[in-house]
C-alpha cells in the first residue's frame, strides 16, 4: 500500500495547479473516507496523485464492500490542474 506524503513534501513539491483526485458518490455527493488507525475518531478523505490510483483504490473498496456500488462512486478531480 502507498504511504502518505509528509506535509513538507506536499508543500514543496506541489503547486496550486497540481492535480489531485478524491472518491465521491454521485448520488449523495459524499466523499469516500477510509479509516486510518493513526487518526482515531476521524474520517480522513484520501487524495490521490492520479485518476488511475483513485480507480485502483475504488476497485479494492468495492471488492470488500460490493454494496457501495449502488452509491455510484467515482474519481473526481480537485484543484485547478485536475481534469
Amino acid at each position: 500500500m502507498t504511504q502518505p506524503l509528509p506535509l513538507d513534501t506536499v508543500l514543496s513539491e506541489f503547486s496550486e495547479t497540481s492535480e489531485a483526485w478524491v472518491l465521491q458518490a454521485k448520488r449523495s455527493g459524499k466523499y469516500l473516507t477510509i479509516p486510518d488507525n493513526r487518526f482515531p475518531g476521524r474520517r480522513p478523505v484520501r487524495f490521490f496523485m492520479s485518476r488511475l490510483d483513485a480507480d485502483r483504490m475504488l476497485t479494492e473498496v468495492l471488492k470488500v464492500n460490493p454494496s457501495l456500488a449502488a452509491e455510484n462512486i467515482s474519481p473526481v478531480g480537485v484543484g485547478d490542474g485536475a481534469t
